[in-house]
């Protein structure tokens, strides 16, 4: 089946530990690398993700591979994608 946009998996991440959100984001993407399946992650967090662009940018099996884009969806839900560029 073809499919206009990418397929999208959703992570919650507000019930776990702050420090436990970034190492279970950053493992939950390399292992739809090696699947290829689905092409973006849609992750629900409680505060701006700025932290998570940065992040994406400065490590390097991510640098580069990756659009991320963020929005509120209300007060202390954040939604944001993290999307696996073309041919990365």
């Amino acid at each position: 089946m073809i499919r206009e946009r990418p397929e999208i998996l959703t992570l919650d991440v507000r019930p776990l530990l702050p420090s436990q959100r970034h190492p279970i984001i950053f493992f939950v993407l390399e292992k739809l690398n090696e699947i290829g399946i689905p092409q973006a992650l849609q992750v629900i967090s409680d505060h701006k993700p700025v932290g998570m662009g940065m992040e994406l940018e400065g490590r390097e099996e991510t640098k580069g591979k990756y659009n991320f884009s963020y929005e509120e969806h209300n007060e202390n839900v954040w939604f944001f994608k993290i999307e696996r560029k073309e041919g990365a």
